[in-house]
């Protein structure tokens, strides 16, 4: 039955190689585009991802970090720094803000961090310090590139001008920069003092996060705390009720019309066969091995397209990160398997619609014809 079904597919090496070349654009559309949302989405949540806390305790009710605001008295990073199961707590001071470069502001996650607090602060710098005093700010390099500054040089953050200390490295997104102050400078231009927006917490490796949750919420009622990943969750979720919701309609778009040009392209290489399927149909071929004959086919030639587009795909996504570092492309493995599914399954019914009429077929008429 395989060799059956190669010999009828290579016998159209044309229509194969359309039909695979079709199958693979379409999984190239939805992959890539998928993968751009994939990683703006990673951009956007990679200050939490990066962070070296397990737990981040926040105001109560606040249960995320873009666009939110959240204010907890300073003081209560010592009181949870005395809890048993903690190993370290760092606390940070964050608004929302523009960063004005010459006549052009850029919005940007300003966060304030005290650079001798284990975390808060940028996770990779590409030049400079992360040390930085009062009047210093840590700029992300990919703004400062594309904006031709340097080390030494002024930037003005919420209105206050600073000098460009450190240069942060994964820290520009479509969306937003991450821009770093020391906290108490922070605290000074927004005058906030004594207060902290989050507490991001480290747990010791013998204790479970959810017990030291449980504990600072039961000690500290005016606080909710957060696991890491489900912050990531919560945030990535609220992005997509935002500004991305219309790239995801473009990627639901991609998907039908994908979805569309390969049950056609399946469809089409059926029903060019369906005279020598009625053939096979005479010389006695019984129904069950006809419709495993067109299943082969259909698979085989959906598996072909699949390993090509997946193939181009990946391809596509390293090149558009090298070259365009500003949208990076993540090809994820749930995605893939969900696109492929949704095409399998596809493929066999495109399959199945033209060889239930060929099946119909008294097989004296494909003679006659």
């Amino acid at each position: 039955m395989l060799l059956l079904a190669l010999k009828n597919l290579i016998q159209e090496r044309t229509k194969l190689f359309i039909s695979i070349g079709g199958i693979a654009a379409v999984l190239v559309l939805i992959l890539v585009i998928n993968g751009v949302i994939a990683g703006m989405e990673g951009q956007i949540t990679a200050y939490i991802d990066k962070s070296q806390a397990d737990i981040w305790v926040m105001q109560k009710g606040v249960s995320n970090m873009h666009m939110a605001n959240t204010r907890m008295p300073l003081r209560l990073c010592r009181s949870i720094a005395q809890l048993k199961g903690v190993k370290d707590v760092s606390a940070i001071l964050y608004i929302n803000g523009m960063v004005k470069v010459s006549n052009r502001k850029f919005f940007s996650y300003v966060v304030g961090f005290n650079p001798n607090e284990a975390a808060g602060g940028p996770w990779r710098l590409g030049a400079g310090k992360k040390n930085i005093k009062n009047n210093e700010v840590i700029l992300d390099a990919t703004l400062a590139r594309n904006n031709n500054l340097k080390i030494g040089d002024k930037v003005e953050v919420l209105g206050k001008e600073l000098t460009i200390a450190g240069l942060s490295e994964g820290t520009f997104s479509m969306a937003n920069t991450v821009t770093f102050l020391n906290r108490r400078q922070l605290a000074k231009i927004i005058k906030l003092p004594g207060v902290a927006s989050y507490f991001l917490v480290s747990i010791k490796s013998n204790i479970k996060a959810d017990t030291v949750s449980r504990e600072i919420e039961n000690k500290f009622p005016g606080v909710n705390v957060v696991g890491r990943v489900k912050l990531v969750a919560n945030d990535r979720r609220l992005i997509r009720q935002m500004g991305i919701d219309i790239i995801n309609a473009m990627s639901l778009i991609a998907f039908i019309i994908g979805i569309i040009v390969l049950g056609l392209s399946v469809y089409t290489l059926t029903v060019d066969k369906s005279r020598d399927y009625g053939i096979l149909k005479a010389v006695g071929i019984n129904i069950r091995q006809l419709y495993k004959i067109v299943f082969l086919q259909a698979f085989i030639s959906v598996a072909m397209g699949l390993v090509v587009g997946l193939a181009i795909s990946i391809i596509a996504g390293r090149l558009i990160s090298t070259y365009i570092p500003e949208l990076p492309v993540i090809i994820e493995g749930a995605s893939v398997l969900r696109v492929i599914e949704a095409m399998v399954i596809v493929g066999f019914l495109a399959a199945y619609i033209p060889i239930r009429k060929v099946a119909k077929i008294d097989p004296l008429l494909v003679f006659k014809k």
